[in-house]
């Protein structure tokens, strides 16, 4: 998660060493043995809400690249990816996928709700090979962020 998912939150990360990690707030049922790509990204999900740092790194290759195009960031490894999610300010509950996979190629569709920021939702693109993640393309967005422009209000209703 990026600090420009919290509408210009910064990071703190100087405390985040001696912040304790926080126990999951939504009860999952148990993920299988990521041993398919569909598990591999079912499980990154559960770990990050689990705050289980290294086993969120476990799942990464080490030169994994993950693009934040919203936000036009590049995470260069596994490292930049998981530090950046664990130095996140707190607050947030990840809710379970919705997980699509073909090959090892999978999409992944997340809410994300953050105690004084709101909702986000996250439609991810990973690349799943060997079991590890080696790329992901993540686009995130709070719901209702884009508003329907006038010429189209007569086709559309709200969600």
């Amino acid at each position: 998660m990026t600090s420009g998912k919290l509408n210009g939150m910064t990071d703190n990360t100087s405390d985040t060493a001696f912040r304790p990690a926080a126990p999951p707030l939504t009860a999952w049922p148990a993920a299988p043995a990521p041993d398919t790509p569909s598990a591999v990204v079912t499980a990154l999900w559960a770990r990050m809400q689990a705050r289980d740092w290294s086993g969120v790194a476990a799942l990464l290759a080490p030169d994994a690249v993950v693009d934040w195009p919203v936000s036009g960031e590049r995470l260069p490894d596994r490292d930049a990816y998981v530090a950046v999610n664990a130095a996140y300010p707190e607050g947030w509950t990840v809710h379970e996928p919705h997980v699509i996979a073909q090959g090892s190629t999978v999409v992944s569709e997340v809410r994300v709700d953050h105690e004084e920021v709101g909702t986000h939702v996250a439609v991810s693109f990973w690349t799943v090979e060997n079991g590890l993640i080696t790329s992901g393309r993540e686009y995130w967005t709070m719901p209702g962020s884009d508003p329907s422009p006038p010429w189209r209000a007569h086709h559309v209703r709200p969600l």
